[in-house]
C-alpha cells in the first residue's frame, strides 16, 4: 500500500479469484452465457487529488472444475459459458452436453491473458454462426489438452458457419493436444478453424468423421483451416475420413507463412474440387516430412494440392 498527497493507492496487482467445483448447470437460460457469464475489465482507473492518473492493474482468475453444462441456452453468445477480460482462466474435467448459442455453443471467451482447457469433454453441442464448442477471440495463449469433441454442429446457414469443434481467432499462442475430433459438422473448417493465429501447435490429435456442408466453392478444411497464420505445426497426428466438401477434406491452409506436418497420417479424407487430404493455397514456406497418405479423394490433388506456396519440401 503506497500513500499519494494523502491518497491511498496499490501499486500491486488486485487478485480476484473466482472458483467453481462440482457443480451441475442444466436448462439455464440467459442473454449471453446461459448458465454463467463473467465480465471483468483488466485495469481500473483512479484519479488523484492533483489530477495524475493511478492505474490499479487487476489480475483476474477463473478456475472451473469437475462441473456438467446441459441444456443451458443463450441469445447471442456462450450457450453455457461467457468469459469477458479474464486474466487467468483454468478448466478441468468439464462436460458441455447440448448447449445451445449462435456465437458460440458451449464457451465463448474474448480478450484473455491464459486458457488452459483439461481432460473435458464437448458433446452434441448447437450454434448458429460460430463454434459449436469452444469460440476464442483475441487471447495470448490458449492450452486445450486431452478434450473431446464429438457431434457438434452448426446447423447449415445462409452466411459464416465456422468451427464445429472450434473457432479460434487473433490469438497469438494456440496448442491443440492429445484431443479427439469425431463427427462435427460446420460449413468449413469443421474441428478446428483458426484465422489470425501467430503460433499454432497441434500434437496427436485425432480428427475423424468430421463434415463441411459449405455451399459455395471457397475455403474448406473437413478437419482444420488455418488462415492468416504465422506458424502451425502438426505432429504425429491423424484425419481419417473427413470430408471438406471442395477444398481440404483434412487439411485446408490459406495465407500462411510456415505449414510443418510431421508423422502425420491422411486416411480417406475427400473434397470434390482440390486437396483431398490437403490443400495448401499462398503459404510462403510448407514442409511435408515421413507422412503417410492413403485412399484421399479429390479431382485434383487427390493426396496434396499446393497453389502459390514459395518453398513446397516433401520428404520421408
Amino acid at each position: 500500500l503506497t500513500t499519494f498527497n494523502n491518497f491511498h493507492y496499490t501499486t500491486n496487482s488486485a487478485d480476484l479469484h473466482i472458483c467453481f467445483y462440482g457443480n451441475i448447470f442444466r436448462n439455464n437460460f440467459a442473454y449471453q452465457g446461459g448458465a454463467i457469464n463473467t465480465m471483468f475489465a483488466y485495469e481500473a482507473k483512479l484519479v488523484s487529488v492533483n489530477m495524475k492518473t493511478i492505474h490499479i492493474k487487476k489480475s483476474i482468475t477463473v478456475s472451473i472444475e469437475g462441473t456438467k453444462f446441459i441444456l443451458n441456452k443463450a441469445k447471442p453468445v456462450a450457450g453455457a459459458l461467457n468469459l469477458y477480460q479474464i486474466s487467468f482462466c483454468f478448466i478441468r474435467r468439464l462436460s458441455f452436453t447440448s448447449n445451445k448459442g449462435p456465437g458460440a455453443g458451449a464457451i465463448y471467451m474474448k480478450h484473455f491473458s491464459f486458457c488452459s482447457i483439461h481432460r473435458s469433454s464437448f458433446t452434441s453441442n448447437k450454434a448458429r454462426k460460430f463454434a459449436a464448442g469452444i469460440h476464442a477471440i483475441l487471447g495470448g495463449t490458449l492450452n486445450i489438452h486431452r478434450v473431446t469433441f464429438i457431434n457438434n454442429n452448426i446447423p447449415a446457414c445462409k452466411r459464416l458457419g465456422m468451427g464445429g469443434g472450434i473457432r479460434i481467432l487473433a490469438t497469438y499462442n494456440v496448442t491443440v493436444a492429445d484431443s479427439l475430433f469425431i463427427g462435427n459438422t460446420a460449413r468449413y473448417g469443421v474441428a478446428i478453424c483458426i484465422i489470425r493465429g501467430s503460433i499454432v501447435s497441434i500434437y496427436r490429435v485425432i480428427l475423424k468423421k468430421n463434415l463441411a456442408w459449405n455451399p459455395r466453392r471457397r475455403l474448406g478444411g473437413g478437419g482444420i483451416m488455418l488462415e492468416r497464420f504465422s506458424r502451425c505445426s502438426v505432429v504425429n497426428s491423424s484425419f481419417v475420413m473427413n470430408n471438406g466438401r471442395y477444398y481440404g477434406g483434412g487439411l485446408y491452409a490459406e495465407i500462411g507463412e510456415i505449414l510443418i506436418l510431421i508423422r502425420t497420417k491422411f486416411t480417406n479424407n475427400s473434397a470434390s474440387v482440390s486437396g483431398g487430404a490437403v490443400r495448401v493455397y499462398d503459404v510462403s514456406n510448407c514442409s511435408i516430412a515421413s507422412s503417410y497418405f492413403m485412399e484421399n479423394k479429390a479431382v485434383s490433388g487427390g493426396a496434396i494440392y499446393v497453389i502459390y506456396a514459395h518453398i513446397v519440401s516433401v520428404y520421408g
